[in-house]
């Protein structure tokens, strides 16, 4: 469903949209940081990346005190397509959302929240130890 509605907009692949959220929300990002938000694989964010910036929707340029990193930002476009996508995305929600009393609406939020929670503990775990096997 959620691929149905995000790749609609500009043609735009799951995992391309959920870069742009996330660089929209957060601000300029080094990789690494859009790595632990959404959990990508390194290769398939690098790679997804590159297809944003050959597209003009994303910046890569220099970090300023991580020679080794680029700062990745939203070109004009790529903001444009951001603003398109939060708005589907907040009112796809409250569609949803829109069968729940007040009450089950906060009990919702509460638990999606508690299990967001875990499961990035659950995937910093998971990829912690594979990274951790990768190096020794």
């Amino acid at each position: 469903m959620a691929e149905t509605n995000y790749g609609q907009l500009a043609g735009l692949r799951l995992t391309e949209a959920r870069i742009l959220v996330v660089l929209g929300v957060l601000g300029p990002s080094k990789l690494e940081r859009i790595n632990r938000e959404i959990f990508l694989e390194k290769g398939l964010a690098s790679r997804t990346v590159s297809s944003l910036v050959e597209r003009g929707l994303v910046c890569r340029e220099p970090h300023q005190t991580d020679g080794r990193a680029a700062e990745l930002s939203l070109t004009e476009d790529g903001n444009a397509l951001f603003q398109d996508i939060y708005e589907n995305i907040r009112a796809w929600n409250e569609d949803w959302l829109s069968v729940l009393t007040n009450v089950e609406r906060n009990t919702f939020l509460d638990c999606i929240d508690k299990l967001t929670k875990a499961a990035r503990e659950k995937a910093c775990q998971h990829y912690g130890a594979r990274n951790a096997a990768r190096s020794s």
